[in-house]
Parts: structure tokens; C-alpha cells; sequence
């Protein structure tokens, strides 16, 4: 069966020399959602059919005493009573591929749908410019293959004077919102980003012009830590849109985040972290 690491691009932490790309296997994130409930649900029917099992042995050997556990453990054939029917393999074999059929049939009418992520927020104007849409990536080298994700529900107040061409930048990120497919849980939790305990990442900086593109330069806090940051960027203004694109490289190691994982052969110590964004001039009442 498709394991639900094969259809997302994450880091899982498991015992497997090929990495986790399958052929033919799309990366989806509704693909890994629906395959790592089978999962889920046929770890859980097998648990019950061990425990069944179990009884089932203790029956033979503590109430029926027909011998049958001892004839499991030894390998030893013995001789059936004229009223034991026959065993039916077939039967048996029909009974569980019926029952893990009807599990995938349940996992996929009831499973609940998983959401849409959700897009920046898009509240009151704070400076002169709203972020109307766009996105936040990161990626990340791990065993082989680039783990990339996505943050949501991110906020950016942003004043940029075009005449001066400079201006001030805050972007505020819920650690919460990262979507990170079938490794999301890991993500949000101690070993990296600590949501409990760091639930918002902050970028704040002045932006200035320079020869080709712009620059944000300001600081960067994540996990506890603070950083100083320079964050270069495209910026085109179109009447009343802009739009913004950048990218840059972090070193996660600055910000304590996953500590444990010092080989760069499992994960990369640098993540690159992209942004797309779409804003609107805010009009004055």
C-alpha cells in the first residue's frame, strides 16, 4: 500500500536507504491526507486482530486445552478430534481482505475534507499598502529531497513612500498556520518550531532602494531568538498594485530550531524561504 510520505515532500524520519518518492505517486496533500488515514485505521484493525488472536490462544490452552497452542509453538502436526471442523483458509483469508476493504471504503466516505490553507490576512490598513493575496514557502533539503511547506495566515503592514522610494515593513506570522502536508505535527512541534511556546514569528524592517531591486533590512525574531536580517526583493507598482517577490537563506541553527538534527545528510542546516505577494493602496476615507 502507498505510504503517505510517498505523495508530500517533507522530512521523515525513518529507517528507508531510497528516500520517499514513489513513481507515479502525485505529490498531493489531500493524496497524503487520505492515505495516512488508511494507515491509521488499518494499524488500528490490526492491533484488534492481535488482540483477538491473543484470546483466542489463551481459550485453546486455558479453557478447550485441545492442545492447539502447544501444537503452534512446537510446529509439531496433531491429531484432530472427529468434532474440530476442518479449518478453511480461504474463508479466513476472504474475512480479511473483506474487513480492510470495507475499512478503506469507510476512510473515504466519512473522512472528514481537509481545508483549504488559508491566505494572508488581509485586515485594516496600518500603513499606506494592504497584502491583498500571495504566498510563503520555505524549503529545506532532508535525506535527499527538498521539504518544502507553506505558512498561512501571515499579515504584512507595510508604508513605502514612491517618491523616496523608501519605507517600513512588519510582517507578522502565526507558526500555527504552517502547512507542512503529513509532517505538519512535527513542524509545529518541540523539535522545531514549539508553537506552544513561540507561537509568531516577527520580520520588521526599513526598506531603501538599490541599483536593481530593494532591501529590507531589519530583524527577524523566531523561536526565542532575534536576528538581523537583510532581505532583498523585486518591487513593482502598478497604479494602485504592487507586487513584491524575494527569497533568502536561513540558517535554522541561528534560531535553535531542529538542534537535534546536526548532519546536513538528513537535514540541511540552510532552509530558503520565498515570498509572492500582491498589494493594494489603501484609499483614505
Amino acid at each position: 500500500m502507498i505510504g503517505p510520505d510517498a505523495s508530500t515532500d517533507g522530512f521523515a524520519p525513518i529507517l528507508w536507504p531510497l528516500g520517499q518518492s514513489l513513481p507515479m505517486v502525485p505529490k498531493s496533500t489531500a493524496l497524503a491526507h487520505l492515505f495516512r488515514a488508511i494507515h491509521g485505521g488499518s494499524a488500528k484493525l490490526l492491533y484488534v486482530s492481535i488482540g483477538l488472536h491473543v484470546i483466542g490462544a489463551l481459550k485453546h490452552a486455558l479453557i478447550d486445552r485441545d492442545g492447539t497452542l502447544a501444537r503452534m509453538l512446537t510446529g509439531r502436526p496433531q491429531a484432530a478430534a472427529t468434532d474440530t471442523p476442518e479449518p478453511n483458509p480461504a474463508l479466513a483469508a476472504a474475512i480479511a481482505l473483506g474487513l480492510w476493504a470495507a475499512l478503506i471504503a469507510a476512510v473515504v466516505t466519512f473522512l472528514p475534507a481537509r481545508p483549504a490553507p488559508a491566505t494572508p490576512g488581509t485586515g485594516a490598513c496600518q500603513g499606506n499598502w494592504s497584502v491583498t493575496g500571495g504566498t510563503l514557502l520555505y524549503g529545506v533539503k532532508s535525506q535527499g529531497t527538498v521539504a518544502q511547506g507553506r505558512f498561512t495566515g501571515w499579515t504584512a503592514d507595510i508604508t513605502y513612500d514612491e517618491a523616496a522610494r523608501t519605507g517600513h515593513l512588519t510582517v507578522s506570522i502565526p507558526l500555527s498556520g504552517v502547512d507542512a502536508g503529513l509532517f505538519t505535527p512535527q513542524i509545529i512541534g518541540p523539535e522545531f518550531f514549539d508553537v506552544s511556546h513561540f507561537p509568531t514569528a516577527v520580520f520588521q524592517g526599513d526598506i531603501s532602494a538599490r541599483a536593481d531591486d530593494m532591501l529590507a533590512s531589519g530583524t527577524l525574531s523566531l523561536h526565542g531568538k532575534t536576528q538581523a536580517l537583510n532581505l532583498p526583493f523585486s518591487l513593482t507598482v502598478t497604479g494602485d498594485t504592487a507586487t513584491a517577490k524575494g527569497q533568502i537563506s536561513l540558517d535554522r541553527r541561528d534560531f535553535d530550531i531542529g538542534i537535534r538534527y546536526l548532519d546536513e545528510a538528513t537535514l540541511a542546516h540552510l532552509v530558503t524561504v520565498q515570498f509572492d505577494l500582491t498589494a493594494h493602496r489603501c484609499r483614505q476615507p
